[in-house]
Order: C-alpha cells, then sequence, then structure tokens
C-alpha cells in the first residue's frame, strides 16, 4: 500500500510540473533580448500573446515591431511549435525596423524550445531554435 501511495505521489509530481511549465507560457510578453549566432539584435518593440485553445495548441500574437502577428503553437512541455499557419499584416516601416521584424518572425518560427528562468522576482520565458544559434527572452508583461 505505502509503495502504491508513493508512486502516485510521483506520478502526481510529474504532472504538475509539465503543467506548470505549459501553463507559465500563457498570458502577455514583451521582448527583453534578442539574439542571432550569438549577437546581440539590437530590439525594436515586439510582443507575444499565447493563449491556450485546446489541449496542447495555444494561439499566439502580437506585434513584430511593425506588423501584428496572429497564428497557433503547439506547446508540449518545454517542447515548441508554430504552425504552418503564422501570418502577419503587410505595413512597411524603418529599413530597421523591417530587419529586426524579419529576424524576429524568423526566429519565433523556427523555436523548438522554452526555457522560464526567474530574474529577480520576475519570470523569464526564452525560445531557441533547435541549433541554439537564435534566442528570443521576453519578460511577462
Amino acid at each position: 500500500m505505502k509503495k502504491l501511495l508513493l508512486m502516485f505521489g510521483i506520478v502526481a509530481a510529474l504532472m504538475t510540473g509539465c503543467k506548470k511549465s505549459v501553463s507559465a507560457v500563457e498570458g502577455e510578453w514583451k521582448i527583453l533580448y534578442f539574439e542571432i549566432d550569438g549577437v546581440a539584435q539590437e530590439i525594436c518593440s515586439a510582443t507575444l500573446n499565447v493563449e491556450r485553445s485546446g489541449l496542447s495548441r495555444f494561439a499566439i500574437n502580437g506585434n513584430s515591431g511593425v506588423n501584428n502577428y496572429f497564428g497557433t503553437a503547439k506547446i508540449k512541455g518545454n517542447s515548441f511549435a508554430v504552425s504552418d499557419n503564422l501570418a502577419s499584416t503587410k505595413m512597411a516601416g524603418e529599413p530597421k525596423a523591417m530587419e529586426f521584424e524579419d529576424n524576429f518572425m524568423e526566429a519565433l518560427a523556427g523555436s523548438t524550445e522554452i526555457e522560464f528562468s526567474e530574474e529577480n522576482g520576475t519570470v523569464l520565458m526564452t525560445m531557441k531554435n533547435r541549433e541554439g544559434s537564435s534566442k528570443i527572452t521576453f519578460i511577462r508583461n
């Protein structure tokens, strides 16, 4: 009986840990840091809003510097995958802002992993691609 209770306790703890990382992603985020191939990028204003729309499906949207974007993503544990339906408005902006936006959208669409950390009591979320060549760090808005 004790072994059975211990086993249920371990399973519950593992399930709670998974839920925490997935539910922690929900909400409004703003960009804090952006890196490509180890080089920090000059940041324009960018946001990410994440809202659950199914078991591991989430609606994502935000502003990528000049335009608004929207789509869906699959998030399970610390894995992240943007669906093929990522779209955006098509307004023009300053050349630097447009370059930032192109890089940001490519990095967001290519992200495969989410990591959470805490800095001075503030939750940070970092998205990386499989190779680790792009990293976007967001702070809860």
